[in-house]
């Protein structure tokens, strides 16, 4: 059975505006790697591709949204390791010079006093719009 670990944020906040993202650090980020080297099979994304069986307990780790931290912190690591990741980078980020929504909710959380109503106020939102989104 193949396992996904999508990351975001890695990185130590010492130059991040918004000090209260949460985000890994990047000596715990090297931590995993080297417990997922050990334990696991970390697999590229050609060989998911290719469509061949996949080694026991494979792992393929993901990057999502194009951040700065993934190509400052986690690229190095996955060369120095000699492992692959599969990072995506939105396009409107890089042709448009769009803010992603995401991040947009996260500069307004970061910014309010009140966290909870903001976000009990997206939900209420969501559902009047009647948008098909689920919460784990």
């Amino acid at each position: 059975m193949l396992k996904i670990i999508g990351y975001h944020y890695v990185n130590d906040k010492n130059y991040s505006v918004f000090k209260n993202l949460k985000s890994l650090k990047i000596k715990k980020f090297q931590k995993q790697i080297k417990f997922l080297k050990k334990n696991f099979n970390i697999i590229s994304l050609k060989e998911l591709s290719d469509r061949k069986k996949l080694p026991k307990k494979s792992v393929l780790l993901t990057f999502d949204d194009g951040y700065l931290d993934h190509y400052k912190n986690v690229f190095p690591i996955l060369c120095k390791e000699k492992i692959s990741g599969v990072f995506f980078a939105p396009v409107s980020t890089l042709k448009q010079k769009e803010i992603l929504d995401v991040n947009k909710i996260q500069i307004i959380l970061h910014s309010s006093k009140d966290k909870k109503k903001i976000f009990n106020d997206l939900c209420l939102e969501i559902k009047k719009q009647k948008l098909d989104i689920h919460y784990y």
